[in-house]
């Protein structure tokens, strides 16, 4: 893969605040991606939106979502406990499940948490960026899934939704305003969206600089409850519910630690054949992934949530972060007036 180094200016004016100053947050280097040159980061100084500036032209974002996309790699345990947890910080959570149960999420992936939703009576409809990914939910869960933008698809889409989820999405989009418009399209009046992101407010941001774990060049934009509150609030959304979650503190050397690359990771990065082998451990990985096995993996997900705390009863959500919405990650459930 490789990226345009030319870059451009974005958030002039800022999508939330319509402010024009901003201040120099931090830089990065992200060579293990291929990433040109710096990763400048900014920060409005009227709302606290951080946002990536300048940044990659828009044509060379699609690049970035390959079949070796770092998500895509988990294997099929990796992914079912991950929606697993998922599924008990959203669905789980509202308090009326709506009768006909239709949501679209945004964002689906390779369509594990769609799949463990069927699997519970959901009707489901996924839009995903990726073509190997999208591909990927059709054959294994016979999910229906859009191949391109929120925007693109609610443009011609008739059918309006009871719900509509996005999972670490929002941070990834070129413009969220736009995107916060489409979902808004697809909703019915009342219906529930449910956004998850890395949040803006987090505390790591301050003890963690540089290795916090948000900080990926995937990202463009950093919400804390406020300003994506305030985003909502423009396209006719009601906030319910706001909680931050990994909640837990850790030091910059615990993260440090955690992060440092093996001994046997570093000697594939100076043989330069980290990406080959990782091309290879996810072609092996697909070997067993067959749809037979993953279905029965996803109908015994569907009887597991179902006797699982939700996330307001476990030990996380009663953190001293929890209570100042400084956690790693921010999840917003907002109701369409």
């Amino acid at each position: 893969m490789k990226l345009n180094p030319n870059k451009i200016p974005v958030n002039q004016p800022c999508v939330i605040c319509n402010g024009h100053e901003s201040r120099a947050l931090i830089d990065l280097d992200f060579e293990q991606f291929s990433y040109p040159g710096k990763f400048h980061l900014r920060q409005c100084v009227s709302c606290n939106l951080i946002f990536n500036s300048p940044r990659l032209l828009d044509q060379e974002f699609p690049k970035l979502y390959d079949a070796n996309y770092y998500f895509f790699s988990q294997t099929a345990q990796q992914a079912i406990a991950h929606v697993k947890s998922q599924y008990l910080r959203s669905i789980a959570l509202i308090e009326h499940t709506p009768v006909s149960r239709r949501i679209v999420e945004i964002g689906s992936a390779k369509g594990y948490y769609l799949a463990l939703l069927k699997a519970l009576g959901w009707t489901v409809q996924g839009v995903e960026l990726s073509a190997f990914a999208a591909s990927f939910a059709e054959r294994m869960f016979d999910i229906p899934v859009f191949n391109g933008t929120v925007e693109t698809y609610a443009d011609q889409c008739k059918e309006r939704f009871d719900v509509v989820a996005a999972f670490d999405v929002i941070e990834h989009v070129l413009a969220p305003d736009k995107f916060v418009r489409a979902i808004s399209q697809l909703l019915k009046t009342g219906g529930t969206l449910i956004l998850d992101t890395p949040n803006g407010n987090a505390k790591h941001i301050q003890t963690h600089r540089e290795l916090w774990s948000g900080f990926i060049p995937f990202h463009i934009y950093f919400f804390n409850q406020q300003n994506l509150q305030r985003l909502l609030e423009k396209y006719g959304f009601s906030v319910s519910t706001a909680f931050s979650y990994n909640n837990a503190f850790q030091s910059y050397q615990e993260r440090k630690k955690m992060v440092e690359p093996s001994l046997k990771e570093k000697i594939y990065e100076t043989l330069g054949i980290r990406g080959a082998l990782s091309v290879l451990k996810n072609r092996v990985m697909l070997i067993g992934e067959t749809k037979s096995r993953l279905n029965k993996l996803i109908a015994q997900a569907a009887a597991d949530v179902q006797k699982m705390p939700k996330y307001m009863d476990t030990p996380d959500a009663s953190l001293p972060l929890a209570a100042t919405l400084e956690g790693e990650n921010l999840v917003i459930i907002a109701r369409k007036l």
